[in-house]
Formats: structure tokens, sequence, C-alpha cells
């Protein structure tokens, strides 16, 4: 006699505890793959802010100084719109693997020859003065529209509508802004300062342009004749000609570059650097947690990550809640400034700010 070995089905409870564990396991196990990703996003943001930083010191072995954190007005005068406006990474590009694209820029040698819209790549060609003082008035930087609207020098624009990885958070998307690309940032003289373009425009085409996420440190404001403020005036800041043998707090100590989202951290993105214009970003609003264009910025969960002078990349906690409150003159501001200046000399107590 044979038996009826069938095997029923599962009831529809026995498939519901099925779906309901392999829920709970997906929830346990997405945060995990999440950090996973995380961890190696910000590993490779710190070979990123490590190539820069490296790429600095290249730039003065063969200068014998660094690079300028841009080429806006003299440090003593305030930010003015007619200078050629080209920031520290457009100097750092043969240094990145990047010097193709750099060989075919448009490039001012000094004199009294005047080439439209071009950029100064050669420390202080024509000295005193980078850009021809009877021309200052007339000079326009590679993006500026004239009348009709056209980029003053299409050459130069194209080629900063070039995308580089190594100038990119993988953490971030800096391509997602919606409304402006900031073309200049630059921070002296007591003021901040963006110069930006909106993305609707089609003639330059301002939303084509190539982004950074990294940024040069000019210390609490940059070059000011506040001395209090101009203590702790770091590596970079308007024709900066900074030498690495000559930073007193040691390059360890100091900061050459960091992260920024040039916007809001969270919540709808208006706005991102674009990496030829990329200038100066200050210490002295601190790190808030609600962030703006002129404060150091990330995607990175509670810290952001700089670049130091000496290639080392070091993680510095959110220090305070709001860039609108800042949290002025306490022990961790004074902190953090202290790592932003070059010369202040003041001993670092890394325990208050660290990750």
């Amino acid at each position: 006699m044979f038996r009826n070995l069938r095997r029923s089905a599962f009831t529809l409870i026995e498939l519901l505890v099925v779906i309901a564990i392999i829920a709970i396991l997906i929830g346990l196990l997405l945060p995990a793959v999440q950090k996973v990703r995380e961890a190696a996003a910000r590993a490779k943001c710190q070979n990123n802010l490590k190539q820069i930083s490296l790429a600095a010191h290249n730039y003065d072995s063969t200068y014998q100084n660094l690079p300028p954190g841009i080429v806006d007005a003299p440090p003593n005068q305030p930010y003015a719109q007619n200078w050629p406006q080209n920031g520290v990474l457009s100097f750092l590009l043969p240094y990145v693997e990047q010097e193709p694209l750099y060989k075919q820029l448009t490039v001012y040698v000094g004199g009294t020859t005047y080439i439209p819209g071009s950029c100064v790549f050669v420390n202080d060609p024509s000295g005193p003065n980078w850009w021809p003082g009877a021309l200052a008035g007339t000079a326009t930087g590679w993006y500026t529209n004239t009348t009709p609207a056209v980029a003053t020098n299409p050459n130069n624009f194209t080629l900063a509508c070039s995308r580089i990885s190594i100038f990119v958070c993988p953490s971030d998307d800096p391509y997602s802004n919606t409304t402006y690309t900031v073309v200049a940032a630059h921070c002296g003289m007591n003021t901040t300062t963006i110069l930006q373009g909106p993305n609707s425009s089609t003639n330059p085409p301002y939303a084509s342009l190539g982004r950074t996420n990294y940024m040069a440190s000019a210390g609490a404001i940059g070059y000011t004749t506040d001395t209090f403020y101009n203590t702790y005036c770091g590596v970079f800041y308007s024709r900066s000609k900074s030498k690495i043998a000559t930073i007193q707090d040691g390059t360890s100590n100091t900061i050459f570059f960091g992260e920024s989202i040039g916007d809001v951290a969270k919540g709808s993105r208006t706005r991102a650097f674009s990496w030829m214009g990329a200038g100066t970003t200050c210490t002295a609003w601190s790190l808030p947690s609600i962030t703006d264009w002129k404060v150091f910025s990330s995607k990175h969960t509670g810290v952001v990550q700089f670049g130091m002078g000496d290639g080392s990349v070091q993680r510095i906690r959110l220090l305070c809640q709001d860039v609108a409150s800042p949290d002025w003159f306490t022990n961790t501001w004074y902190q953090f400034q202290r790592v932003g200046g070059q010369q202040d000399g003041e001993v670092i107590d890394y325990t208050q700010i660290n990750f």
C-alpha cells in the first residue's frame, strides 16, 4: 500500500513571517552597507585632499612659493570683479595629472600685452602687479559676460567645463546645484565674497562648469588690516605667495585645503563651486552643522576633512550649530583658528576639535 506523501504549501501566516524576517535582515544589513560605502567614499576624499596638498608642495618646489589662493585684487584692497579670478586649483593642474588641459589655457605672461580674459599662471610676471594697472579697470576674468553676452575668453571657459574627478568628493554631487554656479570665491579684507552665474544662462552656460568640493584655507578671514584676525591669516589668500619653508606654525599644524559643499549641507542645493575659480574659504565662522557657502563643510557625518601642509589629512568634528551664530571666541573656536593660521605661534589642543 502506498501512502500519499504530498507536502502542503506555505500558509499565509508562514509566508508573512518569512517576509518579516527578510525585512528585519535587510534593515540590519542596510546601515552596515551604507557605513561601508561612506567609509570608502571618505577614504577616497582623504586621498584627494592628500594629492592636492602634495601638488601644492610640488608647485612650491618649482616656483619657490605656493600658488595664490586666487588672483583677485591686491590683498590690501577690497574684492573687485575686474581681475582674472582664476583660483588655486587652476595653478595645480600640472601636478594632479592635468598638464594637457593646463597647456591649452590662454595665459597672460606679464608686461603690457593684454590678452582679453586670459589667466595668470606664472607668479608675479610683471611685479608688483600681476595684472597691468592701467588695464585693471577694463580687464575681465575668464568667466565674465560682456554685451552682447558672450564668455570673455571662450577657450578658457570651455576648458573650465572639464570635469576633474580628483576635485570632487565622492560623498557629494556638486553637479546637483539648481540655481547658481560659483565662478569665484574669496575671503579677505574683513569680507567674504562670491561671484556666481545663473544655471539658466546659456551664454555662457554656467551650469556646464566643472565643479569642486575643495577650497584653499585663508585662515580666519584671509589677509586683513585687522590685527586680531590677521594673527590667524592662513597660507592662501588673494595673490598670496606663501612659502612652505617659512610657515612658522609647521606644516603639520596648518590647513592647506578643506572640503566645502558651497551651500547648505542639507535640503535643496542652490549652488556649487567651479574648480577654475575656486579660491579661499575662511575659518572665522567655525564648522557649523547648518552651513552656507562661506564655511568649510562636507557630506560626511559629523566631520569635515582637511589636507594639512605636510600632506596628512585631519578630520575635524563639527564645532557649532549654525553659521548664523558661530561659537565665537570659545576654546574650540580658538583651536580651529590656530590650525587655520600659519604664524600665530599658539599651541593647538587637537583633543578639542578632532573627531
